[in-house]
């Protein structure tokens, strides 16, 4: 299966396991968040069903606040269960974390966040690994 990726979504490898890796960070602009979200969205679908689809998503520094983008991320995570196994989030500021949580509330789904990258990969791989 090819996949179209691009420098803000993309595979990444880590302990032998896919990660999507999701790079909103620096992001000011709705309409640049909106189209890193049709990128993943697109991604998301293609991915084989059979296979944990593990999500790794970077916000450090950007803004995320606006309207629009509020509603389309909540529209992205509202998409992805059927595709998505496990997904984190890394970087969430203060701000950030008003709107993570009310996405997580209306959505129903449970992103873990975390402040370091490393962690967050290390724990995607052990859930994967404890869904076998």
């Amino acid at each position: 299966m090819k996949t179209l990726t691009t420098p803000r979504a993309r595979f990444i490898e880590h302990r032998g396991h896919s990660l999507l890796f999701l790079d909103y960070s620096g992001l000011r602009d709705p309409n640049e968040v909106r189209a890193v979200i049709d990128d993943v969205k697109a991604l998301v679908t293609a991915w084989p069903a059979d296979r944990p689809l593990l999500t790794l998503s970077y916000v450090r520094g950007a803004r995320l606040n606006h309207p629009a983008t509020v509603a389309a991320l909540r529209a992205a995570v509202e998409h992805n269960p059927p595709f998505v196994r496990h997904g984190a989030v890394v970087g969430i500021s203060r701000e950030q974390r008003v709107v993570y949580e009310g996405i997580m509330l209306f959505s129903g789904r449970k992103l873990r966040s975390f402040d370091d990258l490393g962690q967050a990969m290390d724990w995607l791989v052990t859930q994967t690994e404890d869904d076998t």
